[in-house]
């Protein structure tokens, strides 16, 4: 099986999320809600569904121009993106065009980065891996998916991280690598996250292992397990992507009937289906089984049928081959301009930095004249009251000697004015005395 064309139609059934095309009446009612909604962020994931909806390009401009201007008018930058992103859709699946729906979710991944929105990120960076895997440039592939892993990893997104390891096996399977696909489809079953669609996928990546491994009866096992999916899913691409696989196992085996009977049903359903993608699987795998059945007749006019297609698909493959170009192009030119972007943010980086360590060290300094000032003011503070304790003490020392002075003066005085009474008291008075010499002259 060419794994290439199995990569993109698993490809497309990761973006049935926004299937283009659903019925008139679902068409209907989503329209009709948007005439009765006001005009806010709720209306805006609306008009996106609507546009990931309709069936023509016209239409899908229409409502995603109205989404972005909307969006614009309410600064919600993530419905400005997501309408980017069902640009993308759009080419990717309907048109093919994987120029323009690289160039769609380049915008939306530039939308997304700017706010920080790690869900978005990482889903660009999942179709980015893809649409370089349609190329077969691998390496680029895988750095992109683990670039998505690193936002999911951090959001801790774990149906995105499913989402994830799944194609990076997908990528493994392209290479081929079938161990190391192996061992990111088990990452992935680790995580217990699986819707149908995603366990429908896992499974049908196994039954690539298996197959390429030579482990025909797990491979037989993992196609009845993604049989029953696709049933419940009612999804004709799947069984019929099934019943390849089954005819592959068959014509391993050497069971050529069967083999051509289930590749029989496969291709004239690709036929139906008008599928460039399954009959340039199904041409090479149902052309060996009737050679080695010996029914060289039909296997000769399928031969001829398949020439045809490859001519038709050679056109395509150089129309794929400039396309592989103009996407390395524009890859080149955002590596350059987020290389020149870089720089620009190291250089105001780096400037801010000076800033901050200006800013930093005048503050340090400026600290520093106040720890400076302020030991300055407190020991002259400790200095005055140390002067005005010894001040006080040196007072209280003088009122103490005052005092005792005082008190000395006193005992004194007191001492005096007692000898004074007591020789006052011994002594005769002036009169007295002078009774006596008056009385002494009379005599």
């Amino acid at each position: 099986m060419n794994r290439l064309a199995r990569l993109f139609f698993i490809f497309l059934l990761t973006l049935s999320g926004t299937a283009f095309g659903q019925t008139q009446q679902y068409l209907d009612s989503i329209i009709h809600r948007l005439t009765i909604i006001p005009s806010d962020t709720n209306k805006v994931i609306l008009l996106n569904r609507i546009g990931g909806s309709v069936k023509d390009s016209a239409q899908m401009f229409f409502y995603t121009n109205a989404s972005i201007e909307l969006s614009k008018k309410l600064g919600y930058v993530k419905g400005d993106a997501r309408a980017n992103e069902v640009r993308g859709n759009y080419y990717l699946i309907k048109e093919l065009n994987y120029s323009k729906g690289n160039f769609y979710y380049t915008e939306a991944h530039r939308l997304h980065k700017s706010i920080g929105n790690n869900p978005g990120i990482s889903r660009a960076y999942r179709i980015f891996a893809r649409i370089n895997s349609i190329f077969k440039n691998y390496s680029k592939a895988l750095e992109h998916l683990h670039q998505s892993e690193h936002y999911d990893l951090e959001s801790k997104d774990i149906q995105a991280l499913n989402a994830d390891y799944q194609t990076i096996a997908e990528i493994y399977l392209n290479v081929p690598d079938f161990d190391s696909a192996y061992f990111y489809l088990n990452k992935s079953n680790e995580l217990g996250y699986h819707t149908d669609a995603s366990a429908a996928v896992y499974f049908m990546n196994l039954v690539s292992v298996y197959i390429g491994k030579m482990q025909l009866d797990s491979a037989e096992l993992y196609i009845h397990k993604t049989d029953s999916v696709y049933l419940l899913l009612k999804n004709p691409f799947g069984i019929i992507w099934n019943k390849m696989n089954t005819g592959q196992v068959e014509l391993l085996r050497g069971n050529y009937k069967n083999a051509i009977i289930n590749l029989k049903v496969a291709y004239d359903s690709a036929e139906i289906w008008r599928s460039g993608d399954m009959l340039t699987n199904v041409f090479p795998i149902i052309i060996e089984a009737y050679e080695k059945n010996g029914d060289f007749k039909n296997g000769f006019a399928l031969q001829k049928e398949w020439f045809k297609l490859k001519d038709s698909l050679m056109a395509n493959e150089i129309s794929n081959s400039i396309t592989s170009q103009q996407l390395n192009y524009q890859q080149q030119e955002k590596d350059k301009l987020a290389f020149l972007e870089k720089e620009k943010q190291d250089a105001i980086d780096e400037n801010e930095k000076r800033k901050q360590s200006v800013l930093l060290w005048s503050v340090v300094f400026g600290l520093g004249v106040v720890i400076v000032f302020a030991a300055f003011v407190l020991r002259s503070n400790n200095q005055k009251k140390k002067a005005n304790l010894i001040i006080l003490l040196q007072k209280e020392e003088v009122e103490h000697q005052k005092s005792l002075i005082e008190e000395k003066q006193k005992e004194i005085l007191d001492s005096i004015q007692y000898a004074k009474f007591i020789q006052n008291s011994l002594m005769p008075t002036e009169k007295y005395i002078e009774k006596k010499l008056n009385d002494l002259k009379k005599e």
